[in-house]
């Protein structure tokens, strides 16, 4: 019986690694061919990127900017300020305007209230999902504008065509991290070498969502989530391990 099931994980095995190398050889077909069946099937799987992953970096005249932007979806309102925000910060000599702050000023180009929600991206080859899609592919590491690293589960994605260009924002939510009362229980913490962490598995409050660019993206993040009594701590945590972006930032 042992062997039998070894040799259908071997099979396994060999199966997956016959379709990674079909994918490779032939994904410049299969990326062109967006509405074929073979790709809406490893879309489905999350095996091939969405379309939408590849950044459009062709100039947009402000009619195929507006088309595009209105066949969004709402986004709530804290996302919209979120990003406003950020793209103010980013580009400080041509700011947006908010929708709703009539009147506005003659030629001022207005953050649209629509976007176009993404459940997948690929950054350094890597696939990246939000939470509601693939759980797993969610939990990231990032490197803030500050230089500091957080850690947390993509909550969002949403494209924009601003300015002319397709721009991708991606909105987190950190871990919560653990008080000064329970991180004295942390076994890791006088363990670095295994860069493991522990954090609260609960949500943390809105206000804490942080949006970011595909850039800041650092590596995926596994976790293990231990239930509530585990190392003496009343609340249910996570396990991470943070180390598979090799500390190349």
């Amino acid at each position: 019986m042992l062997g039998e099931l070894d040799f259908t994980i071997l099979r396994q095995i060999c199966r997956h690694g016959r379709l990674l190398a079909f994918m490779k050889d032939s994904a410049t077909t299969l990326l062109s061919d967006s509405e074929g069946l073979l790709n809406k099937a490893l879309q489905k799987f999350n095996i091939l990127p969405h379309p939408l992953n590849t950044l459009n970096t062709k100039l947009q005249s402000p009619l195929e900017q507006a088309t595009e932007n209105s066949q969004g979806k709402a986004i709530s309102i804290d996302h919209y300020n979120l990003i406003l925000g950020y793209f103010n910060q980013k580009y400080l000599a041509t700011p947006l305007h908010h929708y709703s702050y009539f009147p506005h000023p003659i030629d001022a180009e207005i953050l649209p209230r629509l976007a176009s929600p993404i459940q997948h991206i690929t950054h350094n080859g890597q696939p990246y999902s939000t939470f509601a899609t693939h759980p797993g592919n969610s939990s990231i590491s990032i490197q803030l504008q500050n230089g500091i690293i957080e850690v947390g589960f993509i909550c969002s994605m949403w494209s924009m065509i601003l300015q002319q260009k397709e721009h991708i924002f991606i909105i987190i939510v950190p871990h919560l991290r653990l008080s000064n009362h329970d991180e004295l229980k942390n076994p890791y913490s006088s363990r670095r070498g295994f860069s493991a962490g522990l954090v609260y598995s609960k949500s943390p409050p809105k206000d804490y969502e942080i949006l970011i660019d595909i850039n800041q993206i650092l590596a995926h993040v596994p976790y293990y989530k231990r239930p509530a009594g585990t190392f003496g701590i009343s609340e249910e945590t996570m396990v991470i391990i943070n180390s598979l972006n090799r500390d190349q930032k």
